[in-house]
């Protein structure tokens, strides 16, 4: 599929940044709360806000540059697209059995499901990651290329947290995204993510 780059997320992010930071100033924390949206036949089921975990609403909150900062500002775009989609049942039911067996799988790393939430073109995985010593953020947490591949989705980013109540345990929140038709209407020919890549799940 070729390789997104840091550089070309970050020039796709910048024309929204401000909307972004807001937005994750403002969304629900991970509890959804009923929105109005009209019936369709690919997804059902009324739409609901999706927020970071506290502990890394908190953490953005404290970031005001930087790579994490930025982290943050791709997160909160990603969860204004999927706050406003609604549920595709089908596949988003398969999908979260995938995230979680996924993640399930991970445990002998000292990972630990709290929730996974799929709608039409966005997953979002939260676990918790005890850390022993010696360990690198992130390690054990990749999901196998054939299953990503035989699912369509790749994945966009991973964020840690510390968990406010356990200086050894990390929360993470882990998104994926859905392709479309082919993985030409994300990338362009420089294999950069098109500017409305968020959205084009949409036509799935």
């Amino acid at each position: 599929m070729g390789h997104i780059t840091r550089t070309a997320v970050n020039s796709c992010l910048r024309r929204t940044r401000s909307i972004a930071f807001a937005l994750s100033m403002s969304l629900a924390v991970w509890h959804p709360q009923a929105v109005a949206s009209e019936d369709s036949a690919a997804a059902v089921g009324p739409t609901t806000a999706v927020g970071l975990p506290p502990a890394q609403e908190a953490n953005c909150k404290r970031l005001t540059s930087g790579p994490l900062h930025d982290q943050c500002l791709t997160a909160a775009s990603i969860l204004a697209v999927m706050s406003g989609e609604r549920r595709s049942a089908a596949w988003a039911d398969g999908m979260e059995l995938v995230l979680r067996k996924w993640i399930e799988s991970r445990s002998p790393h000292g990972y630990t499901l709290r929730n996974v939430e799929c709608r039409l073109s966005w997953c979002v995985v939260e676990a918790g990651y005890t850390v022993a010593a010696g360990d690198l953020p992130g390690q054990g947490l990749v999901l196998d290329s054939a299953v990503a591949d035989k699912n369509k989705i790749f994945k966009l980013q991973t964020m840690f947290a510390r968990d406010p109540d356990d200086a050894n345990v990390q929360d993470v929140v882990v998104f994926f995204k859905r392709y479309c038709q082919s993985v030409s209407e994300l990338l362009d020919g420089d294999a950069h993510l098109v500017p409305n890549y968020m959205t084009l799940g949409q036509t799935c």
